[in-house]
């Protein structure tokens, strides 16, 4: 819309001083699209490289493509929330159920087991950048997913973090949370397997998920087991997809390829899809649709790191400095609406007024309006202080498990300490 509001009111354009009502006949957008007007004006080159080829083909014309966030299905986030309640259950039971806890975390470069096999070179995962921008071969993994913190001249490698909890669930959904022999022939989920087909680094990845394995299959019953599988199976998530830029090899041309999140056919990877579902819920991935005039595409975004850091003081506006400025404005609104007040009960009553009693406006005023706040004031900020739970009470251990729970705040023991400061 903005495009077309610049456009109309320049006289360099396709659709300078055209009519933007589709019914007109000097229609605008009759012969032109906003993809014409962001190619005149420089926005987009004036032709594209392969890959923003390939996505034009699949969405339709830029300039009239939406790009929409996907909130976490509300199916997954209950499958986590009752996974995790399970988990936290098993780990509080005794001290040995925690013994794998400082093995299991690894970082894993992942890729689909058709894409291993049958393309050699990897040319890009952000879907928003051109294909040319970056490269390297399939045996290093797919490179980064789409990401809003990293500009397309960054080339590096997509990982998947494995940490116990989501490893757990990841092993739980996949069906694979009871060990199973390499000679196994039924549809028994093989561990070694999807770690040799899905990932660069088998070794780590067996390491990382043969633990939550164990702590699965040993300390979890089976029956919190088959509950939580059935849930995985029941998800009926959106189409979401993981894409990527790539080539049979280094004279073919650049393909879009799409491997959808949940059912994709690829056993191997659906593993390490989990990893990147359980990713989207505790926030550290995305989705986003991108929605066009041909189609639309969903989209699995790439991990970001959380970073912990020291806010700056002078940027949170509450502190002491802000409350002064609050009360000298609160005060100074209210002097002058008892003085407008005043001179219109002044005006009102044809000046027949006391003329001293101009005077004590201000005073009474204060009094009334200023003065009598205070004490308000005073009593919300007793009331919060003494509802605050005691920090020391809120944590406890049990094993390497850090437990915290806000204990309750007895109402007898409140009103009891409010008398006793009156």
């Amino acid at each position: 819309m903005g495009q077309s509001f610049l456009g109309h009111f320049s006289n360099a354009t396709l659709v300078s001083h055209l009519s933007l009502i589709r019914s007109s006949a000097n229609f605008a957008f009759a012969n032109v699209t906003l993809e014409d007007m962001m190619i005149q004006n420089t926005t987009l080159p004036a032709s594209f490289d392969e890959g923003l080829a390939l996505l034009q083909a699949f969405v339709g014309p830029f300039g009239s493509v939406d790009v929409v966030h996907i909130p976490c299905p509300l199916s997954l986030l209950k499958l986590y929330n009752g996974f995790m309640d399970s988990v936290t259950n098993v780990l509080l039971a005794n001290d040995s159920d925690q013994a794998p806890v400082s093995e299991s975390s690894q970082t894993e470069d992942p890729i689909p087991t058709n894409w291993l096999q049958q393309y050699a070179v990897m040319r890009g995962g952000n879907i928003l950048c051109p294909a040319t921008s970056a490269q390297q071969p399939s045996s290093n993994g797919m490179l980064i997913l789409f990401s809003s913190g990293l500009s397309c001249d960054k080339v590096f490698a997509e990982q998947i973090n494995l940490m116990l909890a989501q490893s757990v669930l990841a092993l739980v959904a996949w069906g694979g949370f009871q060990p199973c022999p390499a000679s196994t022939n039924s549809t028994c989920r093989i561990l070694s397997i999807a770690c040799n087909e899905a990932t660069i680094n088998p070794s780590s990845c067996i390491a990382g998920f043969e633990v939550a394995q164990i702590l699965a299959s040993t300390y979890m019953s089976s029956t919190s087991l088959d509950s939580l599988y059935q849930q995985a199976r029941d998800i009926a998530l959106l189409n979401i997809k993981v894409v990527q830029y790539a080539q049979r090899n280094a004279s073919t041309a650049i393909e879009l390829l799409q491997i959808p999140v949940v059912d994709s056919g690829d056993l191997s990877f659906e593993l390490v899809d989990w990893i990147m579902l359980t990713e989207w819920v505790i926030g550290v991935r995305e989705a986003i649709s991108i929605q066009g005039d041909v189609g639309t595409l969903n989209v699995l975004a790439s991990g970001t790191s959380t970073t912990a850091y020291t806010p700056n003081p002078l940027e949170i506006p509450a502190n002491v400095s802000y409350y002064c400025q609050l009360c000298i404005q609160y005060t100074t609104a209210v002097v002058f609406l008892n003085t407008f007040f005043a001179i219109v009960f002044a005006i009102a009553c044809w000046g027949h007024i006391e003329g001293v009693n101009m005077f004590e406006i201000n005073r009474v005023g204060g009094i009334v309006w200023v003065d009598r706040p205070l004490p308000v004031l005073r009593s919300t900020a007793f009331y919060c202080t003494r509802v605050r739970p005691d920090p020391s009470a809120i944590c406890a251990t049990a094993g390497r498990v850090i437990i915290q729970a806000a204990p309750c705040t007895h109402w007898h023991m409140f009103n009891q300490s409010h008398r006793n400061s009156l």
